[in-house]
């Protein structure tokens, strides 16, 4: 059901750039084989985006750079095949819009921009049994939120810890907290908790099996709302 959505979407995407070139195209079936020509850049970028969005750091700007240069490629390939097939190659009729890489790079970062709010993974509050998918070694992967005890964040990388496994991803604990459902509780900004696996309280920490979780002051009033001390 996803994926036919999503290609409903890029049809959708398609039928408005369309009607945006009609006219500077001299009708509608002409704009639409220009769009679906223009399509593949906006697609390569949004899959791009997909697998460099959960590093940090200057790597995952040097990746997007590459992105945005390849979809551009793209673009510009689309439009010359487009002018080819259509106008027997008279480059003359493009106009000069068309070729500027701002405004390509715009409309495509608007697509995935639309793209992400309409397939945004809403959060869920009940952690047993939901799955929750991550980047991790680039190779996306879903987790049960049943087996996770707590996210420990450290030089850059998130590390899972689960009943029986450690998992990593360069997903930022910030981004993670945002995805995650109301039962992980941040503790630290170094820390997320699943309050189901909190075993006991102190003063300055939760006890999750043998290991202590601390809590800091930007966050103690609302562990201590739902874990009163004692």
């Amino acid at each position: 059901m996803h994926t036919l959505k999503q290609i409903a979407f890029w049809l959708a995407t398609v039928i408005v750039m369309a009607t945006l070139y009609m006219s500077s195209m001299g009708g509608f079936l002409n704009a639409f084989v220009l769009s679906v020509l223009l399509l593949p850049g906006a697609i390569l970028l949004a899959f791009f985006i997909d697998q460099y969005r959960a590093e940090s750091g200057w790597k995952k700007w040097l990746h997007i750079g590459y992105s945005l240069l390849i979809s551009l490629y793209a673009e510009w390939l689309g439009l010359i095949v487009a002018y080819w097939f259509l106008f027997e190659l008279n480059l003359s009729r493009i106009p000069k819009l068309m070729v500027n890489p701002i405004f390509l790079w715009m409309w495509m970062l608007f697509f995935v921009f639309v793209r992400d709010r309409l397939f945004a993974k809403k959060k869920q509050n009940e952690p047993h049994g939901v799955e929750f998918e991550i980047l991790s070694e680039r190779k996306k992967m879903n987790i049960n939120l049943q087996d996770v005890l707590f996210i420990e964040s450290k030089d850059e990388v998130c590390t899972i810890h689960m009943n029986d496994q450690l998992i990593k991803t360069r997903e930022r604990i910030s981004k993670l907290e945002e995805r995650l459902p109301e039962a992980f509780l941040r503790t630290h900004r170094s820390f997320i908790v699943n309050s189901r696996a909190v075993a006991g309280k102190s003063k300055n920490a939760l006890m999750v099996r043998d290991v202590e979780i601390p809590i800091s002051r930007k966050y103690k009033d609302k562990v201590e709302s739902i874990f009163p001390h004692q």
